[in-house]
């Protein structure tokens, strides 16, 4: 008791799998990563396994140099995206630039606006996220038509930035034909619009 979720319906008949791996996985290689070796940290955020990409970001953020920003920004260039359809590379490079303080500069912000149309819908999403919350971005917003995004939760989350954002003639405007157009009464995460 206290140790475990208490509930009638767990199962005290069969036991339980602690740890499923997958046999042909390629065999993993450990990396020593410092803050001394900035460059090598941003090429990590390349690697193909989250925990590196987590850790490089965390070193680059804590480093708090701001050298590494073309970098990054050359990072969010690529528009590829792997097997499963998303880039998480690019957006660990928008988080570590917010991390760093970065997204108000003038070439960050241009960067910004260029994903707002990248193929990765998680990109698009996690950019709209960090956006400044300013006319430029609505004006952004509106003319990418973000409000009308084939993926549910760019929708969801341009729908949360603007309402953030200044209100605008343009802004409002759009809003409320987006609202009468709604027909997402039966999707998860926009019922209530």
């Amino acid at each position: 008791v206290g140790n475990a979720y208490e509930t009638d319906l767990r199962d005290y008949t069969h036991g339980r799998i602690y740890r499923v791996g997958y046999d042909k996985a390629p065999a993993y290689t450990p990396l020593s990563l410092s803050k001394d070796r900035p460059q090598e940290l941003v090429n990590t955020l390349k690697n193909n396994n989250q925990f590196w990409r987590i850790t490089a970001q965390r070193l680059l953020i804590e480093r708090g140099q701001k050298d590494v920003v073309p970098a990054l920004i050359e990072l969010t260039k690529d528009q590829s995206l792997d097997e499963i359809g998303i880039n998480p590379t690019v957006i660990h490079a928008f988080r570590t630039l917010e991390g760093l303080g970065v997204l108000n500069e003038p070439n960050v912000q241009q960067t910004l606006y260029a994903s707002l149309t990248h193929p990765c819908a998680g990109v698009r999403k996690n950019t709209v996220q960090i956006l400044p919350r300013n006319n430029q971005s609505i004006s952004e917003l509106l003319q990418k038509n973000l409000l009308n995004d084939k993926e549910p939760l760019v929708v969801l989350n341009t729908l949360l930035a603007l309402s953030e954002m200044p209100l605008t003639p343009e802004s409002e405007a759009a809003l409320m034909v987006r609202l009468e157009q709604s027909n997402e009464t039966n999707d998860r995460w926009l019922p209530v619009f």
